[in-house]
């Protein structure tokens, strides 16, 4: 019996991922910085933060006709060493994106263009003597983003890489906040 039912499920993962793979759905991780990070709402501070770490991961669903759509989470940190003497900023940024994309019809190398909405929480931690000044509130916040990137599929594998920059608007009050970044990852195919 329990061989039976053991053979039942294995039978039910294979269908289940095989149509996955038919359709075009894939999860992965991607890591990269983010540039030129400004804020101008981060009073004390210069507002600008360069080179934040960004680690996610997403789910890609490529069975929509003719683009597709990606769902992601990602984290982006970076500590401020100093902002007032003895005060330690940190930023953190934790983000759910959805993009679309516009594949370009190539063999191997597929070039891709997408927008996409993202939603974030954005959180701001000190440590150290609190000086004199207002550090800012933590913010939810929507975001609109621009992308083109490069992507390489492995023929043999459901294996595929790729390379990304975007350009992003966090709807942050009261002035927009606007960066850039650069990402790179992988995604596997079911």
């Amino acid at each position: 019996m329990r061989k039976l039912a053991l053979l039942s499920v294995l039978v039910v993962v294979f269908c289940f991922t095989n149509s996955f793979a038919v359709k075009g759905i894939g999860f992965g991780v991607r890591g990269g910085y983010v540039s030129g990070y400004d804020n101008p709402n981060l009073v004390g501070t210069s507002g600008k933060i360069d080179k934040l770490q960004m680690l996610g991961g997403h789910i890609q669903l490529g069975f929509i006709p003719v683009v597709d759509a990606e769902v992601s989470g990602e984290y982006a940190w970076k500590t401020e060493n100093d902002i007032y003497p003895g005060v330690n900023l940190t930023y953190g940024d934790f983000s759910v994106n959805g993009s679309v994309t516009y594949p370009f019809p190539l063999p191997v190398v597929r070039p891709y263009i997408g927008v996409g909405l993202g939603f974030h929480r954005l959180v701001y931690s000190w440590d150290g003597t609190y000086g004199t000044g207002v550090l800012a509130d933590d913010q939810t916040t929507l975001s609109f983003h621009g992308l083109v990137g490069i992507s390489l599929g492995i023929p043999a594998a459901p294996v595929t890489f790729f390379l990304e920059g975007r350009y992003t608007s966090l709807q942050t009050d009261p002035d927009k906040t606007n960066y850039t970044s650069i990402l790179g990852g992988v995604t596997f195919g079911l």
